[in-house]
């Protein structure tokens, strides 16, 4: 899913092949949710010989999907009782 691709981006540049391998989909699939998150400018793509890399087009976009798994992780916490949280 797109969620899943753009964790796998956010660690940098990937060409469909490894996004493939990371996110556990069908070269067609993968290939079809780029597509879509190009046409929404959240991810570019470049050429480097024969194989194409995208990565993050949008670090805004990358900012909010960090903070939320922040969020999501210290919800974690205060189910669980941790003061390690920052965001308390």
């Amino acid at each position: 899913n797109r969620m899943k691709i753009m964790l796998a981006l956010m660690e940098g540049e990937l060409c469909v092949y490894h996004l493939c391998e990371i996110t556990g989909g069908k070269q067609s699939a993968i290939s079809q949710h780029l597509r879509k998150l190009k046409d929404d400018r959240i991810v570019k793509s470049r050429r480097e010989a024969n194989q194409i890399l995208y990565s993050v087009a949008d670090e805004h976009v990358a900012l909010i999907i960090r903070t939320a798994l922040d969020h999501l992780k210290c919800f974690h916490c205060e189910n669980d009782g941790c003061s390690k949280c920052p965001h308390k």
